[in-house]
């Protein structure tokens, strides 16, 4: 019995020896890789957003402290945000983690003028760093801002949306889909017409014209909507008088919000030999699409 004791009491230190070195080993992994980091390496914000708060993040061992500065540069880009005029920081240029905090704030003001002026940029980095050895993940040690020119005159429909496609079903009846996420954005030095992307959400950007004067948007004829590796290529596709309509715009009116209403569109396969709305090949029929402005 005293032996099975001895065994046992042996076991137990070697044990209680293993676990500590673990943990002094887990401790110098997290002390050695201690790491400090823009959230996000390219920011988009709209000039009539207010308040832009640009996010640290830290990742290190619990109790770890770090600090960095911010700094404003110009690397690469060709229409500078003035600070000061375009946009001013709100409180220090400066990030700090006291050993409780993994992310920190820094709140930068967007100035909105009443010009239209295009889009403007400044990078943020992070400098003097302490407590740190690793400086940004993925390109995070700096990050590019985009300040939304919100005077463009296709403003109205700029911006975020939820789509909601309306598909038709077997007994002649409608059915609201799932929604989806649908982002507008204007064109550099169009005035006329805007990139929209993830329409039936496939990721990919198509190109509409918008008459202002009419509250219309139009989408342009033989735009592809998805790729699939084995079916094909997938296109928007007007509906008129019952049948495909290839060469004609896929029409939409929008309100004094900015919310659009889509008319009679399909998604087709390109390959597809259609004729009618209700033929193989449409692999979505939708009598109409609601985008709502966020």
């Amino acid at each position: 019995m005293k032996k099975i004791y001895l065994i046992a009491s042996l076991l137990i230190g070697i044990l209680f020896v293993s676990c500590e070195k673990e943990e002094n080993s887990a401790e110098k992994f997290f002390n050695k890789n201690s790491i400090i980091s823009f959230k996000q390496t390219n920011i988009k914000v709209d000039e009539n957003s207010k308040v832009l708060n640009v996010v640290v993040s830290f990742s290190a061992l619990k109790g770890k402290k770090a600090s960095a500065d911010i700094e404003v540069e110009y690397d690469g880009i060709k229409t500078k945000a003035v600070e000061g005029k375009d946009f001013k920081f709100l409180g220090d240029k400066k990030v700090e983690f006291d050993g409780t905090n993994l992310t920190d704030t820094v709140k930068i003001e967007i100035v909105d003028n009443s010009e239209l002026t295009g889009n403007f940029q400044f990078g943020l980095k992070l400098v003097n760093v302490k407590g740190a050895n690793i400086i940004g993940i993925d390109g995070g040690v700096k990050t590019t801002i985009t300040i939304v020119d919100d005077e463009h005159p296709l403003a109205i429909v700029l911006g975020k949306y939820k789509q909601v496609d309306s598909s038709s079903q077997a007994d002649g009846s409608t059915k609201d889909e799932k929604p989806y996420n649908v982002v507008i954005e204007r064109i550099d030095g169009n005035i006329e017409e805007v990139q929209i992307t993830n329409v039936w959400d496939g990721g990919r950007t198509i190109i509409a014209k918008v008459d202002i004067d009419n509250n219309t948007i139009s989408i342009l004829p033989g735009q592809v909507v998805f790729k699939h590796s084995s079916y094909g290529t997938f296109r928007a596709v007007a509906v008129a008088g019952g049948k495909l309509a290839p060469t004609e715009p896929i029409i939409g009116t929008f309100d004094d919000k900015g919310n659009i209403t889509l008319g009679f569109w399909v998604v087709n396969l390109a390959e597809a030999d259609a004729v009618s709305a209700d033929k193989a090949g449409n692999y979505g029929v939708y009598p109409k699409s609601v985008l709502t402005k966020q």
